[in-house]
């Protein structure tokens, strides 16, 4: 058996990176519009748990965005206890609750995920802050430029 890494799979626009059941995928891609899950550890305590990050796209407009929106990443835990619930769907009875961290994760669910890390690299961080900072920067840039531009047209005297 090798230890490669299942490769990324992708259902009406959700990618997932992971070893997902298929239940989950069709559940979460119902749930979500264009983004990435991805798996980071199930329950080592034999509860059907999972701990996941997700991700949105960013938007595909040409248009500015507000520098200010709704998050980027959260981190999920996915309860699947009671799939197959009543409406006759595999996946109905699934939960999806969302956690701020490692205290909370550890609070709300003590011990499935001991070793969860839900922190980020520093590469990772320094990547989204300048894909969230670029729109800024060119409306900085833009200014100036037509500063620029209106300084050196204006009539002299």
């Amino acid at each position: 058996m090798s230890d490669t890494p299942p490769q990324p799979v992708e259902v009406d626009g959700v990618r997932f990176e992971g070893d997902f059941r298929p239940q989950e995928r069709e559940f979460l891609a119902a749930q979500f519009g264009a983004c990435r899950f991805r798996l980071l550890g199930r329950s080592v305590l034999g509860a059907p748990l999972a701990l996941l990050e997700w991700e949105g796209t960013p938007l595909r407009s040409s248009g500015p965005r507000p520098l200010a929106g709704s998050p980027r990443q959260a981190i999920y835990v996915l309860n699947a206890a009671a799939a197959g619930g009543p409406s006759g769907v595999a996946w109905s009875g699934m939960r999806l609750e969302r956690v701020d961290g490692p205290g909370e994760l550890a609070t709300r669910f003590p011990g499935h995920f001991p070793d969860a890390r839900l922190t980020q690299g520093w590469r990772d961080r320094l990547g989204r802050a300048a894909r969230d900072v670029w729109p800024a920067l060119m409306l900085v840039v833009a200014s100036v430029w037509l500063l620029a531009v209106f300084w050196a047209c204006r009539p002299l005297g």
